[in-house]
């Protein structure tokens, strides 16, 4: 019922992590080499992984987009569908910003629950490193 003050301030530590993009995480198991449970260490490693992934996804999408924007520039007779086209995958990146957020809010509410946020290939990836 009652949890202990370092069992709370791991959460605490975990769920910052969470929101800056494994920052916060990442430096308190710099600074605070042992006493590292495998409940922070998994949860830091996690937010980190997770932002790589999004980040990069983010990223290799937009090179996507303009590469297929600037191609379809250049063919006039298709105008009519390079409207279309670029207005729907300029939707793209803020469809993966909110993916990245609601992953985030369901870590963090995992976190708090005492339990393992487990995402297909990211949580994989994390116990690989633990």
């Amino acid at each position: 019922m009652f949890q202990s003050r370092q069992e709370n301030s791991e959460k605490i530590v975990s769920t910052l992590s969470y929101l800056t993009c494994g920052t916060v995480g990442f430096l308190s198991l710099l600074i605070y080499r042992e006493n590292k449970s495998s409940f922070l260490r998994f949860h830091v490693y996690q937010s980190i992984v997770l932002f790589l992934v999004f980040y990069l996804a983010g990223y290799s999408f937009r090179l996507i987009f303009t590469l297929i924007s600037t191609i379809l520039h250049y063919l006039p007779m298709l105008n009519f569908i390079n409207h279309f086209v670029l207005k729907l995958l300029n939707k793209v990146p803020d469809f993966i910003q909110v993916s990245y957020y609601l992953l985030i809010i369901f870590c963090i509410f995992r976190l708090w629950q005492n339990k393992y946020s487990q995402i297909k290939w990211i949580s994989e990836q994390v116990n690989r490193m633990l």
